[in-house]
């Protein structure tokens, strides 16, 4: 599944990342981005966001991320996440899949946590 998702993440880059950062400017995560889309602008914070997700979207990079998850999860939320991954795979377009999945990871991107 883990892998699926992310191979749908590159499908639809895109609407994926327009969507993660909308999430960050309203949560105003990482502290301050709301500040630079001021600033610099909301294109190029798109930029700097698709050359980190180009980085992070690596086989091995992606390979490491599944098996933390796969390890890290726990096991009473497990089967909520296949759920919510199998629906947003399902999703009918790149613009639905990006809302859906952007939904999933809401939490941890409220955290501030990061996946490197």
């Amino acid at each position: 599944m883990c892998h699926r998702y992310y191979a749908r993440q590159a499908t639809c880059t895109d609407d994926y990342l327009s969507a993660v950062l909308d999430v960050r400017i309203e949560l105003d995560m990482p502290k301050g981005i709301r500040e630079r889309v001021a600033t610099e602008g909301r294109d190029a914070l798109l930029k700097e966001a698709r050359a980190h997700w180009q980085s992070d979207m690596e086989p091995a990079k992606i390979d490491a991320m599944c098996d933390a998850m796969a390890t890290r999860t726990p096991a009473d939320q497990l089967e909520r996440l296949l759920r919510q991954g199998d629906a947003c795979e399902a999703a009918a377009d790149c613009k639905a899949f990006a809302i859906c999945a952007v939904g999933t990871e809401r939490s941890y991107i409220a955290s501030g946590a990061t996946h490197h």
